[in-house]
Order: C-alpha cells, then sequence, then structure tokens
C-alpha cells in the first residue's frame, strides 16, 4: 500500500516539474486555429500566475515526499525520478517554507528569490521595496540581473557588518575610557597621599635637624662648663659624673640623627613611589589619549566601511600583483594587456581621489578622524590634545598642505589633531562682485 502511494507521489511532483510518463506521452497536434487578443491575454496573465505558484507547489510536493519516503530512499528518489540535487531540493524546499507571496515570486524567479534567502525573512520585505544603488544607478530588486542582486546583498551584508564593527568598537573604547579614568583617578589619589606622605617626612626630618642642633649646642656646653667643686669633694666622681652626663647627651644626639635620616630614607622612598605613580599617570593619559582617537576614527561607519573595503582591495592588488608577474614569464602580450588595465584603474583612482576637495570631505564625511589631513589648503576646526593630558582643547585652525597651524600667530601645531573638519571656503564681496561682472 505504501509503494502505491509513493508511486503516487512520485507522480505528482513530476507532473509539476513537467517530467515523467504524462509530461513525454505523444499527443495528437490539433489544427492550428484562429486565437483573439482575449485568449493571448488570458494565456499571459494564467502562466505569470503560475510562475510563482509553480515554483512553490514543487517545494511543497518535495516537502511532501520527503515525509512519506522511508528512511534511504529519499536522496535515490531525488536523482532518479526527479533529477534534482539535494542541495536544489534544499533550496526549492525553503522557498516553499519561507515565500508566502507566489506574485512577488512570479515577479523575481526563481534565481532571485533563492538569493534573497540569505536574508533574514523580517528584512526581506523592506529589501525588496527599497532602491539600492547598483554600477552608479537606482534599481530595485526586480529590475537587477542576478549579479547584481548578489552584489547588492554582499554591499548590505557588509554595510552591517561595519556598522557592528563600529558599535563593538565603540563600546570598547567607552569601556576602555571607563577603565582609564579610574586609573587615572586612583594613580592621582596616589600620588596625592605620597605628596602628603613626602611633606610629612621632610617636616619630620626638619624636626629633627632642630633637635640635633639643640643637642650639639647642650653637649658643646657640657663640655666647656667649669666644674664648681666644694671643699673635700671627690674629684673622680665629679668626673666620672661629668662622663656619665656627656655620654647620656651624646646618646639623645645619636638617637637624633638616627631619627633625621630614617626621615630623610622615607622621604626619598615616597619622592620615588611618586615618581612612578607619576610616569604611571602619564601612560595611562598618553593611553586614554590613543583610545580617544581610535574611538573618532570608529565613530564613523563609513570609514570603518572604506578601511574594510580598503584593506581587502590591498590583498587584491598583492594577488594580482602576482599573477601580473607569472603572466610576464609565460605570455608578454598578455601581461601587456594586464598592466594597461591596472594602469587604468590607478588613473580612476586618482580622479577620484581628486574629486574630494576639502568642500568634498566637509559634506560628505563631515569629522574625519586623526592621523589624516585636508587633500588641499583650507580652514579647519579641529580638536587638539595639546598638554597630553586627554583634555580635548577644539580651535579654528588653518591647514597648508603640510600641517595645521595657528589661527592668528600661523605657529605650527605640534600636537597631532584627534579629529578635524574642513570649513568651506569663504567667498569675499570682492569675489561676489567680480563673479556677478563676469
Amino acid at each position: 500500500m505504501g509503494t502505491n502511494k509513493n508511486t503516487c507521489k512520485s507522480a505528482h511532483v513530476m507532473s509539476l516539474l513537467g517530467k515523467g510518463p504524462a509530461a513525454g506521452h505523444v499527443q495528437t497536434v490539433p489544427a492550428p486555429q484562429v486565437r483573439d487578443i482575449e485568449t493571448i491575454t488570458a494565456e499571459i496573465l494564467n502562466a505569470k500566475r503560475a510562475g510563482g505558484e509553480a515554483i512553490l507547489a514543487i517545494g511543497r510536493g518535495l516537502m511532501e515526499a520527503k515525509a512519506m519516503l522511508s528512511h534511504g530512499e529519499w536522496l535515490p528518489w531525488l536523482t532518479e525520478q526527479v533529477e534534482f540535487s539535494e542541495s536544489t531540493a534544499q533550496r526549492f524546499m525553503r522557498l516553499a517554507k519561507e515565500w508566502s507571496n507566489p506574485s512577488a515570486l512570479t515577479d523575481l524567479g526563481a534565481t532571485k528569490a533563492l538569493q534573497l534567502l540569505a536574508l533574514p525573512e523580517s528584512e526581506r520585505t523592506a529589501f525588496l521595496a527599497e532602491s539600492h544603488q547598483v554600477g552608479g544607478e537606482e534599481k530595485t530588486v526586480i529590475d537587477m540581473t542576478s549579479r547584481e542582486l548578489d552584489r547588492a546583498i554582499k554591499e548590505r551584508d557588509e554595510a552591517l557588518r561595519s556598522a557592528e564593527q563600529a558599535r563593538a568598537e565603540q563600546s570598547a573604547a567607552q569601556q576602555a575610557r571607563t577603565k582609564m579614568a579610574e586609573d587615572m583617578a586612583l594613580a592621582n589619589e596616589r600620588i596625592a597621599g605620597l605628596n602628603a606622605e613626602m611633606d610629612a617626612r621632610a617636616a619630620e626630618g626638619v624636626k629633627w635637624q632642630k633637635e640635633i642642633a639643640r643637642l650639639e649646642i647642650e653637649l658643646s656646653e657640657l663640655k666647656s662648663r667649669p666644674v664648681e667643686v666644694a671643699v673635700q669633694v671627690d674629684e673622680k666622681a665629679v668626673e666620672a659624673a661629668r662622663k656619665e652626663a656627656e655620654a647620656a647627651m651624646q646618646a639623645k644626639l645619636d638617637e637624633a640623627q638616627k631619627a633625621q635620616a630614617r626621615a630623610e630614607e622615607a622621604r626619598k622612598a615616597a619622592e620615588g613611589a611618586r615618581a612612578a605613580a607619576q610616569a604611571e599617570a602619564q601612560a595611562v593619559r598618553t593611553e586614554l589619549a590613543r583610545v580617544e582617537k581610535n574611538a573618532a576614527l570608529t565613530s564613523n561607519e563609513d570609514l570603518v566601511l572604506f578601511k574594510e573595503l580598503f584593506d581587502r582591495a590591498q590583498e587584491q592588488i598583492n594577488r594580482i600583483h602576482g599573477l601580473l608577474l607569472r603572466a610576464r614569464g609565460k605570455d608578454a602580450d598578455r601581461a601587456e594587456k594586464m598592466s594597461r588595465a591596472l594602469l587604468a584603474l590607478s588613473d580612476k583612482i586618482r580622479e577620484a581621489v581628486g574629486a574630494c576637495g576639502a568642500e568634498g570631505q566637509l559634506a560628505i564625511c563631515g569629522w574625519m578622524p586623526g592621523g589624516t589631513q585636508p587633500f588641499q589648503p583650507c580652514d579647519v576646526v579641529a580638536d587638539f590634545d595639546l598638554a597630553g593630558t586627554g583634555r580635548i582643547s577644539r580651535m579654528a585652525c588653518r591647514f597648508d598642505g603640510g600641517c595645521f597651524r595657528y589661527e592668528k600667530s600661523r605657529d605650527a601645531i605640534r600636537s597631532e589633531a584627534v579629529r578635524w573638519m574642513a570649513l568651506p571656503p569663504v567667498v569675499s564681496e570682492s569675489d561676489t562682485e567680480e563673479g556677478g561682472k563676469g
């Protein structure tokens, strides 16, 4: 009984595919009949309607057949009965699962519909409705070729990856900034504590220095003081008392000198620790400036995408260079054609770069990251870390083609710009009048 059902199902699916005995049966061709426009129109509309439905019906039939066939029968049935590979069958079944609009499928065709399965279902409708830049033209998905659609999907994926990368790097930069701010606060707190320690040890040293001076005076006076001797006093006892007093005073002096030395050692240790803490704080400030610079760089999603494409282009150029070297050793004529093609490409790149003057940067990119410069002399607004502390100063300045300069003094700004934005040229009244006369 199961075999009959499988046979019937196979016949049904193959009929949908236009295969099998029913499709191959030789029929008598009827005599040509006169056809009117209404008949032709109806046939065209029916064919359009059947296009999407037939694709979905194939996928549904494949899903039903797979559920019906026993284990081990699916792949042989695919290849022998309906002449499908497993991957092709999977794509048709996925279309049947994820496409519910036969009319849209009819307009697209199976190939482009399968390509669109690379998009999340939630984004597919919007992608279909939007126009996309393809080869410098605005096109809808229906108007695109299969190759153009593949390129549009890849560009969309690249933009999403760049945006995600920019968000991730911004998040990492924010976390780094927070951590560095905490490290800087701890370093400053430690420096303040060490400053207080140095002041305390210095004060202690001064105190002991005064005590040493006092004791030295007393000891000197004690040694030089004459002894008032009474009648019949034991001179040896007096001398012993004097020596005992001098020894006690000397012991106090020695202890004061040791205390002063300990205070000085502690002050020097605090001074060394402060120097280390200051170096650590400076390292944190330097790293914070680097993080701020990278954050400015990664905040521009277009710039992140540019870097990704630029890196990829460099890899491709290296590969092309290798191919060109091999061609020169095998076919000089072909190598010459390849060289001319590369030179033509480099000319186009130069034209594209030359078209992006300062005004173009302002209009297209706005803020540009540190490490870059305008393509030509212009007035700019820029952020600088002038003191190297991480505190940003914004100012209007002039780029002279080589470096940024202060607006008034025209002295070179020694710090690197964290970011900058080119300003459009100022048109004077005389220029306006001359333009009007011309």
